[in-house]
This record gives C-alpha cells, sequence and structure tokens, in this order.
C-alpha cells in the first residue's frame, strides 16, 4: 500500500504533475488537458508568432512510459482546501482512472494556464490566463473567480455550483464523479485543528517563542520582549504539544 500525502500542496509545474501521475498509471493514459485560447503576441519577432499559431492550445497530456508503482499496489492520496494546481492534476488523474482513493477535503481549485505577454515598453511583461484544466473525465479543475478583485482569503471569489449545474462524470469503473471545481475527495475526513506548534510553524510569520534548551528541559523564549529568562508555562505546552504528536 502507499500514501500520496497532497495536503497543503501549491502544486508546480504541469509537467512534473504529468510525471509524478504516470508513475502510477500505463503508458498511453491521459493525465489532464487544457482548453481554452491562444493569446498572439502583439510584440515579438515573426518566429515566434509562427510557432505559436502553428501550436494547437487545446491538447491533451499522456502517459509516456510504462507505470513503475504495480497496479496491485493500493493507494490513498490525501488532500486538503490547500492542495491545488498540480497537485489537483495528480490527485484528479488517480481519482478518474480509479488508481487511487482520495480521502480528505475539497481541494482549492486552482485549475488556470497562464501565458506571457511581453508589452511594448521594455522590461514589462503581463500574465494573462489562457486556458483551464481538465481531468481525463472532463471534470474542470477551476473553482475561483476574479471578477471581484481582492475579495476573499485570496482575493478571490468561490464560485458557488448549486445541484443542478453540476456535471456528472464517470470514472475508468463506472463510477459517478462531480465537476464542481476543485477536486471532491472520495472519502471526506475534516481536517483536526491545529495545535500550538504546528500553527507557529506553518504561520507566515516567525514563530511567537523560540524553543531554547534550559536545565530544566525545553524552553520557549518569546521574541517579541527583551525577557532574560524563559517562559516556563509556554515551555510545558510547548512539550505536551510535541509529545501527543509524536505518540500518534
Amino acid at each position: 500500500s502507499l500514501i500520496l500525502d497532497l495536503r497543503g500542496n501549491p502544486g508546480g509545474l504541469l509537467g512534473s504533475a504529468v510525471d509524478v501521475a504516470n508513475l502510477f498509471v500505463p503508458k498511453g493514459t491521459p493525465i489532464v488537458s487544457t482548453k481554452g485560447r491562444l493569446v498572439m503576441p502583439t510584440v515579438g519577432d515573426s518566429d515566434v508568432k509562427a510557432k505559436l499559431q502553428a501550436q494547437d492550445f487545446d491538447q491533451t497530456y499522456y502517459a509516456e512510459y510504462p507505470p513503475l508503482v504495480p497496479r496491485s499496489t493500493r493507494i490513498v492520496v490525501l488532500v486538503n482546501g490547500e492542495t491545488a494546481s498540480a497537485a489537483e492534476i495528480v490527485s484528479g488523474a488517480l481519482q478518474d482512472h480509479d488508481r487511487a482513493a482520495v480521502v480528505g477535503e475539497k481541494t482549492f481549485g486552482k485549475g488556470l494556464v497562464q501565458q506571457i505577454q511581453r508589452l511594448s515598453q521594455p522590461g514589462t511583461q503581463i500574465k494573462l490566463t489562457i486556458a483551464k484544466y481538465y481531468t481525463p473525465s472532463g471534470r474542470c479543475i477551476q473553482s475561483k473567480s476574479y471578477k471581484q478583485a481582492g475579495v476573499g482569503r485570496y482575493g478571490t471569489v468561490e464560485e458557488r455550483f448549486s445541484e443542478a449545474s453540476q456535471q456528472s462524470f464517470k470514472t475508468d469503473g463506472g463510477r459517478l464523479v462531480r465537476s464542481a471545481g476543485g477536486i471532491e475527495p472520495d472519502v471526506v475526513v475534516k481536517s483536526r485543528s491545529r495545535g500550538m506548534l504546528e500553527r507557529d510553524l506553518c504561520a507566515p510569520f516567525p514563530p511567537r517563542c523560540l524553543p531554547v534548551p534550559s536545565r530544566s528541559g525545553l524552553a520557549l523564549w518569546p521574541r517579541s520582549c527583551g525577557s532574560s529568562s524563559p517562559d516556563l508555562s509556554l515551555a510545558r505546552a510547548f512539550c505536551l504539544d510535541a509529545c501527543q504528536r509524536c505518540q500518534r
């Protein structure tokens, strides 16, 4: 058995997502498709424009090599609301081909393809969204709307899909999966609340306290104050939190 933990994975390169999925599915298996429109550059040499004109932007990416992991290996993919982009491509492909059970929460829903356009002013560029990612069954990964700038947690608005608007697709084995933005897990498991240690380590700012050794064990010194002695109450909470995680 194999557990692929993609929780909190923000994604990466499209090619890397295809390579990872290729480890588990047979050669020639579709992994992801891009559908959209090609925006021709207004600035650039003629060779680049000619190459883009000859390119079919709506394309499907396939597994190019035999799988490394045997078909008999059972796979579970862990996802949550911070699983995005290339990580969603991998989880969606394995789910659609009935290669893995997806467990956790609905993923973030970042399924856009961008293209860089050079502007007339030297050294300036603009990034345009020109396509979206689709899983092998035909589900669109994208679930965010950018029509209202600066709204929401990431400056986006979650698009709400009513039951009537959600399209149903089938996996290779005939299971029904819905297109509601992001990847919906096969088994829903809500994320547990984070402890003090995990919140500090995952925070965008430095931890509130710095763990340091002391005669009585591990103590925490607050970063924000000039105290010359450890805060032992925080040290006890720190050690208790760490011990509980080690016992799980």
